[in-house]
């Protein structure tokens, strides 16, 4: 299986978890990365599981998910992405002060 990491922080943390699992994995870098154009077609997007059991791909800006993931670790934008996602696909306007 092969990950594609736009963000060497993130590819890193990917390779120490891998290790802290027991799980192989080899590096490699593409050369066609550093070639002209292929930055500017960068994509991003967190995978959500709704309550229905839908899955759907949160499209993010790229630039966003950048800043994000210099602040947050993957784990915690997919919480926060997940709970927006679920939070708009609800029957019904949450209110802030009913208890959940």
């Amino acid at each position: 299986m092969d990950y594609v990491f736009f963000s060497e922080r993130l590819r890193d943390d990917f390779l120490a978890r891998a290790a802290d699992l027991g799980v192989s994995c080899a590096l490699a870098i593409d050369a066609a990365a550093g070639e002209a154009g292929w930055i500017d077609n960068r994509v991003a997007g967190v995978a959500v599981t709704l309550d229905d059991g839908a899955v759907r791909t949160i499209r993010l800006e790229p630039g966003l998910a950048s800043r994000l993931l210099h602040a947050l670790s993957a784990e915690e934008i997919h919480d926060l992405v997940t709970a927006v996602a679920k939070s708009l696909a609800g029957p019904e306007e949450p209110r802030l002060c009913k208890k959940v």
